[in-house]
């Protein structure tokens, strides 16, 4: 047998030369970008540049827009540069002008984008994301081992803001991804003050600054030329273990009610059904808001 057939005889993948090249190229979309003089257009086209490499390093699963997120209840966030849902959940039909709106509950994560982060521009970003913060999530637990606290089921009843931690279902997390950037020694105090949702600021051409949130410190890592690349996987790392979809469902009902009367809800529930029928004394009708057992 010859020697390259024996067993054991695993070729090494250089994964930090793989980074560097999907750094690279990235990088030469983003300095492309510059030649377009507008400064909106050239902001615009680092967004995409952005959306881009996380579409290449991202599962199927996930999907990558630009847009609003909006709850059950009317509350709209402010415009968000680069929101990761979950595809499975996500209502594609509402796109506008190549924008997206977003229920909450398909939101994991959202990214503002800078071409310059200023300290002015990384406060200006956080406060922006922030307005996620007003938003409640609904969801159905699906689970039938495990069950929740009848603390947690009244959390659950009232909504959970969608960037407060619930058990199962995490939290949406933010970062802001600046392409050039101020040194760390301006990010890092206003990185460490911001809210909890904020999970890192990156700079594209220096490094990474995440936040320790158990021990309430930041940790910069200076990354240099790779930076694109292992933040796009730090990224997946994160999404990855959220375990949301395998404990809970969206309660999508909730937007179907504040839209349509009881009366047009039944008969979308029961479009078939005689006239005739009544519910009986003493039942709960779901359409009325009762409890009833799951779907």
């Amino acid at each position: 047998m010859s020697q390259r057939h024996k067993r054991g005889n695993v070729k090494q993948l250089d994964f930090q030369k793989l980074l560097a090249g999907v750094s690279g190229r990235l990088q030469s979309r983003i300095d492309l970008s510059s030649v377009y003089a507008h400064p909106s257009g050239t902001g615009d086209d680092r967004e995409y540049a952005i959306h881009d490499i996380l579409r290449e390093v991202l599962p199927e699963r996930f999907k990558v827009v630009k847009g609003k997120v909006f709850d059950s209840h009317g509350r709209l966030s402010n415009e968000i540069d680069a929101l990761i849902v979950d595809r499975d959940t996500h209502f594609g039909a509402l796109e506008v002008g190549g924008r997206s709106l977003v229920p909450v509950e398909s939101l994991l994560a959202a990214i503002e984008v800078k071409s310059q982060l200023s300290g002015s521009e990384l406060s200006s970003a956080i406060q922006s994301l922030e307005s996620l913060a007003l938003l409640r999530r609904h969801l159905v637990w699906t689970d039938r081992v495990l069950s929740l606290s009848d603390e947690n089921k009244q959390l659950l009843a009232a909504g959970i803001p969608a960037t407060t931690s619930f058990p199962f279902a995490g939290k949406v997390w933010t970062a802001v991804i600046g392409l050039e950037g101020a040194k760390a020694d301006v990010l890092v105090p206003l990185t460490a003050a911001a809210p909890n949702h904020l999970l890192f600021v990156a700079v594209t051409n220096g490094g990474i600054i995440v936040r320790d949130e158990l021990n309430a410190q930041t940790l910069t890592i200076p990354l240099e030329e790779r930076t694109i690349g292992i933040l796009a996987w730090f990224i997946l790392d994160m999404l990855s273990a959220n375990e949301r979809s395998a404990y809970f469902r969206p309660e999508v009902g909730r937007y179907r009610n504040a839209v349509m009367d009881v009366a047009n809800i039944k008969a979308l529930r029961h479009p078939f059904a005689s006239h005739a029928e009544e519910t009986h004394p003493g039942e709960t009708d779901p359409s009325d808001g009762g409890s009833h057992p799951p779907g």
